[in-house]
């Protein structure tokens, strides 16, 4: 369907128009001040809005407060806060002159419950013995929007409880018969930090995503379409996948998710004849739905235990090298194997999965793992680990001990790695006599006595480069081995032509 990924229109807060809030503020005389704006230019009834407090030329230390503030019937939630601090220089006549512009924007999420007239009190700001006021109260029209057959959408969950710390997977499900020109969304539990972490989504192909908002982002999730039948009726459905992970144990409230849209409501002619949709803004809700989370069992867990969840793990171990010597280091390469996402996953302890302290030297830093694409529909993730031989007595990789919970069978399971044959050697030693050998001083023999032995053969330097291999000789063996003179035989090679010649 054509223009599904526009975002809605941004505008003004301070917008006069029937449907909108309307915002007066006078000028505040004084040097702190505080404003209000949004990025929407009408609000409705049970559709939240993004409303921020902009606080202005306080200080830049500390941070400004916002006094606690309710609207009735709606309510009001803390986002965040972001500071935004600029400095400009400026040369008038040879004269600089420096200012400092601190600008707090504090967001909060305003959900009216129902259509009708709505007023935001005044707000207080306040840093130290400095404050300042939104001056009046502010007043806007939250109006509801009707609800058409031409529309669904239904948050999707498994049926069955959840576990802390595990990644489950809900699906978004957007169901539409018309062409569709804007959209907005509100999925309350993608506005839970507190409850639920909400996974980044994979990246998505250009122009295949779909944009939500995550607490104070908006993120691009991708979706998948197909056409189904309900009531009798076609339907274009579209699935947007969440991957959600419970932080905390109980019951859950999850609020109705909703949407609005601007659907096709029939074509008209412009003034040259050629024809033109025309749109209506409409809503689809969902029902309100419970999710129960349980914490994880404490007495039957195992020290290989990190944070892994699901079904059906494999650990698998290679090693770059198995002949070393006492005091090398080796690289492990571990594969933690699974048919569910691994994102998030922690390698335990290797002390705790099997390696002996006594044994191997092994980094108290925990290894930062890479996925890597399996066959068969399986994940991979890899921990690449340097691990130190501290003995000749090794003479294998033990076994490696990994432990995840089945959310399923309620129960820890842990699978094993192979051994890995190592041939260990023992370090060369070198003894006090080798390292001193050849710095040894010769001693002066007596000159009183002369003696038959035969001489001391000189020591060897190590250090000298070039070592004594026996192909030279002692200057009094050269002496008794030295050539006669040859000088007559050249003298009478030369003279010998001139006798001839004679």
């Amino acid at each position: 369907m054509k223009n599904i990924l526009k975002n809605i229109t941004i505008a003004a807060f301070l917008t006069a128009t029937p449907m909108a809030a309307a915002v007066v503020l006078p000028d505040v005389a004084v040097a702190q001040s505080v404003k209000l704006q949004t990025q929407v230019s009408e609000i409705y009834a049970g559709m939240p809005f993004q409303l921020s407090v902009v606080v202005e030329d306080f200080n830049e230390k500390p941070q400004p407060e916002i006094a606690p503030f309710e609207i009735p019937n709606a309510t009001v939630q803390f986002i965040g806060v972001s500071p935004r601090i600029s400095s400009m220089t400026t040369m008038i006549n040879g004269r600089i002159t420096s200012k400092k512009e601190v600008t707090y924007v504090f967001n909060y999420q305003v959900t009216p419950k129902i259509e009708g007239q709505y007023t935001i009190p005044v707000i207080v700001a306040t840093q130290g013995t400095q404050t300042a006021n939104s001056s009046q109260p502010v007043a806007f029209t939250a109006t509801s929007v009707q609800t058409t057959k031409d529309m669904r959408v239904e948050l999707q969950i498994p049926d069955r409880k959840f576990w802390v710390g595990e990644t489950f997977e809900a699906t978004l499900a957007w169901y539409l018969r018309k062409d569709v020109a804007k959209q907005e969304f509100s999925i309350p539990v993608l506005e839970m930090p507190d409850t639920f972490d909400v996974a980044e989504p994979e990246e998505a192909r250009r122009g295949w995503s779909i944009p939500l908002t995550v607490g104070s982002r908006q993120l691009a999730f991708p979706y998948t379409r197909d056409t189904v039948m309900i009531n009798g009726l076609e339907y274009t459905r579209f699935l947007i996948s969440i991957k959600l992970t419970p932080l905390k144990s109980g019951v859950i409230q999850l609020p109705p998710s909703q949407v609005l849209a601007e659907l096709e409501s029939g074509r008209t002619q412009d003034m040259w004849g050629f024809g033109r949709a025309n749109y209506q803004l409409f809503k689809a809700e969902d029902i309100a739905r419970t999710c129960t989370v349980q914490e994880l069992p404490q007495a039957s867990r195992p020290n290989t235990f990190a944070n892994a969840m699901g079904s059906d793990f494999t650990i698998s171990v290679n090693a770059d090298r198995t002949i070393v010597k006492a005091g090398d280091p080796i690289i492990l390469t571990i594969d933690i194997s699974s048919p569910s996402s691994l994102d998030g996953l922690i390698l335990p302890s290797l002390v705790a999965a099997g390696l002996n302290e006594q044994l191997f030297g092994v980094s108290t830093e925990d290894p930062i793992g890479e996925n890597i694409e399996g066959a068969e529909k399986r994940y991979i993730k890899r921990f690449t680990v340097p691990v130190r031989i501290k003995s000749e007595r090794v003479t294998e990789i033990p076994p490696l001990a990994f432990s995840y919970f089945n959310p399923k069978t309620e129960e820890f399971t842990t699978v094993r790695s192979q051994p890995i044959a190592l041939s260990v050697t023992a370090v060369d030693k070198i003894s006090v006599d080798d390292v001193v050998i050849g710095t040894r001083p010769v001693q002066d023999t007596p000159k009183s006595t002369p003696t038959t032995e035969k001489p001391e053969q000189p020591l060897i330097d190590p250090t000298a480069g070039a070592l004594d291999l026996g192909l030279t000789s002692t200057d009094e063996h050269l002496k008794n081995t030295r050539p006669t003179s040859t000088l007559p035989i050249q003298i009478g090679l030369y003279t010998l032509p001139f006798v001839a010649w004679l």
